[in-house]
């Protein structure tokens, strides 16, 4: 970090202003109070301002996971990422700022909890460089931060190693890793179980329907039995048709044509040993095509 064009500092929240100017407010909001932008917070449902500071008050006791960034101009510290969070502070100090009787009532409820004062600090980064503040609300908001969302395997994964013990949960990790039992490149189990198909392949074959076709079992040890003898065969005509988005009489396969459990039944139970047959031959195929473009 330059440290001539930021700093980290610790800010009492009675120094921290909102900012005018942030994408969130219409421009008719420029240089209105901040009572005024406030209530235009509070009054988009869409930006979850009561639900925030639920989840803040319950969580008090956990460092500040993201800091705010602040532009210091002519003695202010103005708030330019992080508006929502503040405002939240803000009521959670004075819940009058809200001229809404019902949601001011709950907020000081909220208030009565966190016993936070116009003291309370948040940590800031600090920048005189508008320009600089800028990066940092586009790296955040236009690029999401080159984050990647977890999609229905990370959530599984890090819910049973939470020591989460829900059957659907465990369901879903316990198949993950018999999918890679299976003689799918590696490169496809990767996709199958990535963003884009993992959903529609779980509702295949983490439902109730699976677990009545397939005679799904969990030992002691939570590790998953299963009754059919062909079940890997089964999994790879899944994971091959969910990738193709087609089964291999041409029909769709997607969150309207496989989703209700008769419509998974139906699919399901519709597996021949053709279709076993074939999604091997295609596999061994593409197998070669993977390998070839690893190797360059």
């Amino acid at each position: 970090m330059d440290d001539l064009k930021w700093s980290k500092e610790a800010l009492a929240l009675q120094s921290l202003s909102l900012w005018d100017e942030n994408a969130r407010f219409p421009d008719k909001y420029f240089r209105k109070t901040e009572e005024e932008l406030v209530e235009y917070f509070i009054s988009k449902k869409d930006f979850k301002v009561f639900e925030l500071a639920k989840e803040i008050v319950a969580e008090l006791d956990i460092p500040q996971l993201e800091r705010l960034v602040v532009l210091r101009r002519d003695g202010k510290n103005i708030v330019i990422e992080g508006n929502r969070r503040l405002t939240v502070y803000k009521l959670l100090v004075k819940p009058d700022l809200t001229q809404n009787k019902h949601l001011g009532a709950e907020f000081e409820q909220l208030s009565r909890q966190a016993k936070l004062t116009t003291n309370f600090e948040l940590d800031a980064l600090v920048t005189e460089d508008i320009s600089e503040g800028l990066r940092i609300i586009e790296r955040k908001h236009l690029k999401s931060n080159n984050e990647v969302s977890w999609g229905d395997s990370e959530r599984a994964h890090y819910s049973a190693r939470k020591g989460v013990t829900d059957r659907q949960t465990i369901l879903k990790v316990e198949i993950a890793k018999k999918v890679k039992e299976t003689e799918l490149d590696e490169s496809l189990v990767d996709e199958v179980l990535g963003p884009g198909y993992v959903t529609t392949f779980h509702r295949i074959v983490s439902g109730s329907a699976a677990d009545k076709i397939f005679g799904y079992k969990l030992d002691d040890n939570n590790t998953l039995i299963v009754e059919d003898p062909n079940f890997l065969d089964k999994l790879k005509v899944v994971a091959w048709n969910v990738l193709q988005k087609k089964d291999f009489n041409g029909n769709d396969i997607n969150s309207r044509t496989v989703n209700t459990t008769k419509q998974i039944t139906d699919y399901l139970s519709g597996i021949s040993s053709q279709a076993i047959k074939a999604t091997q031959n295609a596999m061994a195929v593409c197998q070669v095509l993977c390998k070839r473009t690893r190797s360059g």
